[in-house]
């Protein structure tokens, strides 16, 4: 781990450990249509099934914690996990 950054390992475990004690983490990610999206307290949910969601092995589930709604991200277009950039 490099000071200040978080490999894409690093920070799915951190985001894993975390929703495990039920304690929320935030995300900021690429959309595919463009632009961010910040989400400020949210934990992880249960993984999609590939049969339900073809794409489901490269997503993040997440739960935003401040409105309960469901949300997911592509893993590679994650950029900050906590404020700090995902390499």
């Amino acid at each position: 781990m490099k000071l200040n950054t978080y490999t894409i390992e690093e920070a799915i475990t951190l985001m894993r450990n975390l929703s495990k004690f039920h304690k929320t983490f935030s995300i900021k990610f690429r959309k595919i249509g463009g632009g961010d999206s910040i989400i400020s307290k949210c934990s992880l949910r249960p993984m999609a099934t590939t049969a339900s969601d073809k794409f489901g092995a490269y997503k993040l589930q997440l739960t935003n914690e401040e409105n309960n709604t469901q949300r997911s991200c592509y893993i590679p277009l994650i950029k900050e996990v906590n404020g700090i950039k995902v390499d």
